[in-house]
């Protein structure tokens, strides 16, 4: 092992190098966890996301009765550092990249709301001690219709930490199983860092040139959205989403940091909603 990586989802995460050869092993965190991580590599070892390239996946197997699998290394940059850097004017590219996870046609699930009203009430049963904020966040998500909700393939967590960029081309890596598969999730999570800056959330600090970066792109996406079919309702279902990812956070959450984060950001997304974005 060369060095142990940094990762997101509470998997160990080592760099390798077997005779010259280097690649990332990922083994999962617990036995309980198994299954998941299963997912995960099936979902990244099949994705064929246009526009996208994912770590070829080498080999897998069992240590020590963990699953683990090993894949290649991409010596890239998250999109989170590589946003900082780019040309105002390669901006729409990235924001037209993002949307083709949307299928050409995208198909409607009627039987939708009962899933997520489901996971709803399994997360206000989960979550003991609510703020106000909390409480409000979990009303509405009760009482919205999802009546907007759209199939699709789902990386899970689609973050700017997930995205990789190497040799101008962009990876997609750590993939999460999901309660629903669905591109609206996908993009839900790509608001949760244009509009409340999750990856960023370490950062000493965010300039004002990345600011205006994060904010071109948002409204670039908002506003191709607004030109589907449904499109105000699919914008208002996303932000739903969000508030959703934001709930389902708190249960994995143990600093104060990230709590005040969240009370900050479920404000704020009420307060666009409220005022129909």
């Amino acid at each position: 092992m060369i060095q142990k990586l940094h990762g997101h989802s509470g998997c160990r995460l080592e760099l390798i190098d077997n005779n010259g050869t280097i690649f990332v092993r990922k083994i999962s965190r617990s036995v309980s966890y198994n299954e998941r991580l299963i997912a995960q590599c099936v979902k990244q070892g099949i994705d064929d996301t246009e526009g996208f390239l994912t770590p070829k996946i080498f080999s897998k197997g069992y240590l020590k009765k963990l699953f683990y699998f090993d894949m290649e290394y991409i010596n890239g940059l998250s999109f989170t550092d590589y946003l900082t850097n780019i040309p105002i004017t390669s901006i729409e590219r990235y924001a037209d990249l993002f949307l083709k996870i949307i299928p050409s046609n995208p198909i409607y699930d009627g039987d939708a709301r009962g899933i997520f009203i489901n996971k709803v009430n399994e997360l206000d049963s989960q979550i003991i001690v609510k703020s106000d904020s909390v409480k409000i966040a979990i009303q509405q998500l009760k009482h919205f219709d999802w009546k907007c909700i759209y199939q699709g393939k789902c990386h899970g967590d689609l973050t700017f930490e997930n995205i990789l960029i190497h040799n101008d081309r962009a990876y997609l890596i750590d993939f999460l199983d999901s309660f629903y598969d669905s591109w609206m999730i996908d993009i839900s999570k790509l608001f949760q860092d244009l509009e409340l800056q999750w990856s960023y959330r370490n950062y000493f600090s965010i300039d004002e040139n990345l600011n205006i970066r994060l904010i071109i792109l948002k409204k670039m996406l908002i506003e191709k959205l607004l030109q589907l079919d449904q499109g105000k309702n699919i914008v208002l279902t996303i932000y739903m989403m969000l508030i959703l990812n934001l709930i389902r956070i708190i249960p994995y959450v143990d600093s104060q940091k990230d709590h005040l984060f969240i009370e900050s950001a479920l404000n704020k997304i009420n307060i666009l909603i409220n005022k129909q974005l």
